[in-house]
């Protein structure tokens, strides 16, 4: 498992944080915990914007269709 360096202030928030808890027993549980989520959600942001990409307006397709037709590809 790798290690991680953190501020001390920033590491006395967490700990007081997972004091309060009852889900987490210690301080590296939950950094992982959001640091998990953290990447779940750049995954799923980095998925739908390359869905995003790929889309195309009705007039996009409609220039790509009269294209292909003049290329001879559709009747």
């Amino acid at each position: 498992m790798a290690q991680v360096q953190l501020p001390d202030e920033v590491y006395a928030q967490l700990e007081k944080i997972v004091q309060q808890s009852k889900e987490f027993s210690d301080v590296a549980s939950y950094v992982s915990y959001i640091l998990q989520q953290v990447v779940e959600k750049k995954q799923q942001t980095s998925s739908a914007q390359t869905k995003q990409d790929h889309t195309y307006s009705q007039a996009d397709e409609d220039k790509i269709r009269e294209r292909l037709k003049n290329l001879g590809y559709l009747d």
